[in-house]
């Protein structure tokens, strides 16, 4: 079982890199560089979950309860963050699929298997 010191310090080194990533602006990133924030996110989440697990694990209730209203708002920010970052990869794919298939209608329409309209 670890200590509440031990998980302090885990739990500090999480946030270290999810603070890095929140603050990077998503809005200009391609859709390869969301793909590997989100995956970086995914790395973060599961070693946080594994974290909060363990804080759960503590016998000592008190101790417990200091913590339980940080870990919410981390969990809480995480999730709000994923779900900022598909938001932009969904509408980053869906522009990417619109120009794709403009491209294909205007080679369609170039070599004469479409005509225009």
């Amino acid at each position: 079982m670890s200590s509440i010191k031990t998980l302090n310090r885990k739990r500090g080194n999480i946030l270290a890199p999810l603070t890095k990533l929140s603050s990077k602006p998503l809005d200009n990133l391609s859709e390869l560089e969301l793909r590997t924030v989100l995956d970086s996110l995914h790395d973060i989440k599961e070693k946080f979950k594994d974290i909060k697990q363990a804080y759960f694990e503590i016998d000592n209730n008190n101790e417990f309860k200091d913590v339980e209203s940080i870990l919410n708002k981390i969990d809480e920010d995480i999730q709000d963050f994923q779900v900022r970052g598909k938001l932009l990869l969904y509408k980053c794919t869906e522009v990417n699929k619109f120009k794709n298939n403009k491209i294909v209608q205007s080679m369609l329409i170039m070599f004469g298997f479409l005509k225009f309209r």
